[in-house]
């Protein structure tokens, strides 16, 4: 699917989850959209308009029932898989082809103004409110996210899950914005602010909903994690600004668009993304292509200001940043940077440049793998998710007869002996090699690691085998 295509896809689901915020954001509630004043059914009607007027289809959402969000969903997926069915069999020139023009122009209208609205809301009542700057009405909402955005920097007091909930399913908005501005990088580049927030808010459409694990959500989360690590041990200043700059875009971007699948289901597929990167790290290319397409779109092109060397710098690290959390990548990586911290120590002013490329590298491999080294109700959270996840790439494995992964079959896998093996062999080694460097958050990270690891222990003996589901909810599924 294009970008385009999944702009468009996720931007209706967008409209309906703007316009129930908007419905009671006061309340800090969400309302169905057949409880949506006469001014909030006005902008979904014409959009349905738009719909009918340009696809010449009779489907219109009935106002008044639960069934309108499955018309859309149902409509723009048939929409989808028709252009991408198109564009499989080489055929072209369709009615709908044809007409593709027209439909972006429109929809992009009505989404523009409807993102407009978003944007104001989460500048203006919680985004401020979180940085201590009054904007709008008080309500218990934005007063229970802005003490939670006092922690956004920590790592072991920030609770993403309950951002989420917060911020209307928006957390990437929210955490991404405020780590700019913890950073002070705004003022330093001299960054377009209001373009800034249209990338994030774009990246962030771009996250599929239906993924238990990635999502935005995690995405926010990762992006809070360097946030913590870039605000802990003099990190920061021992970095440059285009280095943080590089850093959070890449955390910003990392699985933008993830399809729930591995690599390796990709390459077995023979998918078009497969093919396109000649088996190599399909999904990290992925997001990384369409991350530097949302950035070049004029109205979120936020890095103007930066001269073209700086620009090309950054564009460089980010590449090699993303391409780094995949994790056919990891034993070699880590590998290198224990060497390279042995002999270089810990003072970054003796690092040359390619030793300080491979340190962003391995900042956000570690936050990226980093959920067994939070506290135990976050741990055990991502800890399910990431598990249903892979239980659904296991389930599509056996409905198209393929050899089902050996960690993704819910029929033979034990959930909690894999995350103790994975917290022991891939989480904990990555932190010890990190402590020379940053040692007061890693020694934390570590603290919890054996935390948890005893969790799954008490677990185990209790003769538990699955993991218990995660008191968070996220709109996902199995596709």
């Amino acid at each position: 699917m294009s970008c385009e295509d999944e702009d468009i896809k996720r931007g209706v689901e967008y409209v309906c989850d703007v316009l129930r915020y908007l419905g009671d954001h006061n309340a800090g509630s969400m309302r169905t959209v057949g409880e949506l004043g006469d001014e909030q059914k006005r902008w979904l009607n014409a959009v349905a308009h738009l719909l009918r007027g340009i696809h010449g289809t009779a489907v219109a959402p009935n106002l008044g029932s639960s069934e309108d969000e499955l018309v859309f969903t149902q409509f723009m997926g048939s929409f989808s898989a028709q252009r991408e069915a198109e564009r499989g069999s080489g055929r072209s020139g369709s009615g709908l082809d044809a007409r593709s023009s027209d439909w972006n122009h429109a929809i992009s209208g009505v989404l523009r103004n409807l993102r407009a609205h978003q944007t104001a809301l989460l500048s203006g009542n919680q985004l401020n409110s979180a940085t201590g700057r009054q904007s709008g009405p008080e309500n218990g909402a934005s007063d229970e996210l802005a003490q939670l955005m006092q922690h956004v920097n920590t790592w072991s007091d920030f609770n993403v899950f309950r951002v989420s909930e917060l911020s209307a399913g928006r957390p990437l908005q929210v955490v991404a914005m405020r780590a700019f501005k913890d950073m002070n990088l705004i003022d330093k580049l001299q960054l377009d602010e209001k373009k800034l927030a249209s990338f994030v808010a774009d990246v962030e459409a771009c996250c599929p909903r239906g993924n238990h694990y990635h999502n935005s959500m995690h995405v926010a989360d990762v992006t809070q994690g360097v946030l913590a690590v870039l605000s802990t041990d003099n990190c920061a200043n021992q970095l440059t600004n285009v280095e943080i700059l590089a850093l959070l875009v890449a955390a910003i971007i990392h699985d933008v668009n993830h399809p729930g699948v591995n690599n390796s289901f990709l390459v077995q597929m023979g998918t078009d993304e497969a093919l396109l990167y000649n088996d190599a790290s399909v999904n990290e290319n992925g997001h990384i292509a369409l991350g530097f397409r949302l950035l070049n779109k004029p109205q979120n092109m936020f890095l103007a200001n930066l001269c073209d060397v700086d620009y090309r710098h950054m564009r460089r690290l980010v590449i090699e940043i993303v391409l780094g959390t995949d994790m056919a990548c990891h034993q070699s990586l880590l590998a290198t940077f224990a060497t390279s911290t042995a002999i270089l120590g810990n003072d970054l002013s003796r690092w040359k440049d390619q030793d300080r490329d491979m340190l962003l590298k391995f900042i956000l491999h570690m936050v990226d793998i980093s959920n067994p080294a939070r506290p135990w109700p976050q741990c055990l959270s991502w800890a399910s998710l990431v598990t249903e996840e892979f239980f659904c790439q296991g389930d599509r494995e056996r409905n198209a007869s393929m050899q089902v992964s050996p960690l993704y079959d819910r029929q033979a896998t034990h959930p909690i002996k894999n995350q103790q093996v994975f917290c022991e062999m891939f989480v904990k080694p990555t932190f010890q090699a990190m402590s020379p460097i940053f040692p007061t958050l890693c020694n934390k990270a570590l603290e919890h690691c054996a935390e948890n690891r005893a969790h799954y222990a008490r677990m185990l003996e209790q003769g538990l085998s699955q993991l218990p589901a995660s008191p968070y909810t996220w709109r996902g599924g199995c596709s």
